[in-house]
């Protein structure tokens, strides 16, 4: 089976809990159409799941794989399917300060949480309702999946939504990551640790780096931590 194949099949079998729903159902909510299932229904540029994910027709095997929070609130999702693409803040940071040190061909865009939020803003950690630790797990689970499938060289988590789940003891295992949800992240950067993952019988490993969301602020200055944590992770494709 395919890579995307694979990872549709597996998308149907998270379980979302209250307030987060999968994307071909806010594409049935809001009329959407021309993606008859939701599957990667943005066609240009974007994250995963609302689109591919990637630049070109296979996943950036031994790649980046750059792993955000989670997609979008419902009305962006949907305004980013009619628009064919994704243009917020975060893009305009990637196009400035990420693809000048990695190619776009050899990124995969994706998200730790799987879904679009019902949620009037994409701000902040998701809300913990009924049934977030079922979700949470499918999560971890798909995350796993999608690893053993593109096989990256470096993980880079972007921003501490992304930084805490992923530091706990029954995922990552990274005590420093544990941070309170408001505190500063800064001193994780500019550190590699080696990662092993093992899903459905099948092992690879990666180095996995913690970075600033690309929508971190908005002056010059910001947009050049951006850059140097790009810089980064250049030099471990490099190296490795």
């Amino acid at each position: 089976m395919a890579e995307h194949e694979q990872l549709k099949a597996a998308l149907k079998t998270v379980r979302y809990p209250r307030g987060i729903v999968g994307c071909s159902e806010v594409l049935r909510r809001g009329g959407v159409i021309g993606n008859p299932d939701g599957y990667c229904a943005i066609a240009g540029q974007s994250f995963f799941p609302g689109g591919r994910g990637y630049k070109g027709q296979t996943l950036p095997l031994g790649g980046v794989m750059y792993l955000g929070h989670y997609f979008d609130k419902i009305n962006g999702y949907i305004q980013s399917v009619r628009r064919g693409y994704e243009e917020n803040l975060t893009w305009r940071k990637i196009r400035a300060g990420v693809f000048d040190c990695i190619l776009e061909d050899h990124i995969f865009f994706t998200n730790y949480f799987m879904g679009v939020s019902e949620s009037e803003t994409n701000i902040g950690e998701l809300e913990r309702t009924g049934g977030f630790s079922n979700y949470e797990e499918d999560c971890w689970n798909f995350f796993c999946l999608q690893v053993i499938l593109q096989r990256p060289r470096v993980i880079v988590a972007l921003g501490r939504n992304v930084i805490r789940p992923l530091g706990k003891s029954n995922r990552l295992n990274f005590p420093d990551w544990l941070i309170k949800a408001k505190d500063s992240y800064g001193a994780l950067r500019m550190q590699s640790r080696d990662l092993s993952i093992r899903f459905d019988g099948i092992e690879t490993t990666a180095k996995i780096v913690a970075a600033y969301h690309p929508s971190y602020g908005r002056d010059d200055a910001k947009l050049s931590e951006i850059k140097k944590d790009a810089e980064f992770v250049a030099s471990l494709l490099i190296a490795s």
